[in-house]
């Protein structure tokens, strides 16, 4: 527990250790080789959960030390943290929904709102109404419940339109929705100031990169000088976040901000790590008693992955790079 409390897991799973340690005791006795598929599948996870997986990575490090010819399997141990990780917390966002039916409506309301953590949806019938109030409500995201939504939703920017009871991947794709909303909202905000730099390094070794940068956010105070060391720890310990050429340096911090902090270096010279070009370091720091820490890594994730090099290559001031990280 107290490795999982580290890296800031909070243990909603009970006997994790005993879990943990009937695991290692399965893989010693009947080891197993991990496929192709399921290292893709733990990759995708990783880059959406990287504190479980830090957790797992320095776990099985500690097992080979005192089990020297034991096979701990990383990813399968950070499964576990992965597990015990509580519930989620997003940030609010203010949600519209307008319907032709009360009943349908009112049902899909309290599924939205049970479902879906930090989300508070409205109902509205009478969709005249809305018209006339929508700036005064000042809704975030407006959804329409109906037969005829191209009717109903006229006059507005929908963001899902949906017939009967809500279902599994409709829920889920607007859980996707209101995540994004908020971040696409929320990282402009944060990438102020001195929290965006560009270095002119002549060196394509990447802790060389990554050692200049944070010096200059400390010079500029964008960060405290323990926080550049704890960042630096982190990454020289390896198991590094790398999504399609952007490299995510990430680390908790001890202290009670309900917020992330980010922060952006673009280098002049793309430095190299694990055999890739980097063209950008955003460094993610969380607090340690902040309850969502994933959210954040599972959009970056999603955004990234099917971005096109161009795109990333291409940062020659601010606002490109807020561009890259909120273009949808």
């Amino acid at each position: 527990d107290e490795d999982l409390a580290k890296y800031s897991i909070h243990v909603e799973v009970s006997e994790v250790d005993e879990i943990i340690f009937q695991h290692i005791l399965r893989i010693a006795l009947f080891p197993s080789l991990i496929s192709a598929t399921e290292k893709k599948q733990f990759s995708h996870l990783e880059a959406q959960n990287p504190f479980a997986f830090d957790f797992g990575y320095e776990l099985s490090q500690r097992l080979l030390f005192l089990l020297p010819n034991s096979v701990p399997q990383p990813d399968y141990l950070s499964l576990y943290g992965l597990a015990a990780l509580g519930p989620h917390n997003n940030p609010k966002v203010k949600l519209l929904m307008i319907a032709d039916r009360q009943s349908i409506g009112a049902t899909n309301q309290m599924i939205i709102n049970q479902h879906i953590k930090g989300v508070t949806c409205s109902l509205v019938i009478d969709s005249n109404f809305v018209k006339k109030n929508f700036q005064k409500n000042s809704y975030d995201l407006v959804i329409v419940n109906s037969e005829r939504p191209e009717l109903i939703g006229n006059g507005f920017k929908i963001s899902l339109a949906f017939t009967g009871i809500l279902n599994d991947n409709q829920l889920k794709e607007l859980e996707t929705i209101t995540k994004d909303y908020y971040f696409k909202n929320l990282i402009p905000e944060l990438l102020v100031g001195n929290n965006v730099i560009f270095i002119n390094n002549h060196t394509s070794d990447f802790f060389s990169v990554l050692i200049s940068g944070l010096k200059k956010l400390i010079a500029d105070k964008a960060i405290s000088k323990n926080e550049g060391q704890m960042i630096l720890e982190r990454e020289r310990e390896g198991n590094q976040l790398l999504i399609n050429g952007v490299s995510i340096p990430h680390v908790t911090i001890p202290n009670t901000s309900d917020n992330y902090r980010i922060l952006a270096i673009v280098p002049k010279e793309k430095p190299i790590l694990n055999n890739e070009n980097v063209y950008l370091l955003l460094i993610v720091l969380v607090g340690q008693m902040q309850i969502d820490k994933s959210s954040i890594f599972s959009y970056l994730f999603h955004l990234l992955k099917n971005k096109n090099y161009q795109s990333i290559i291409d940062l020659r001031n601010r606002k490109d790079v807020i561009k890259l990280l909120t273009d949808i």
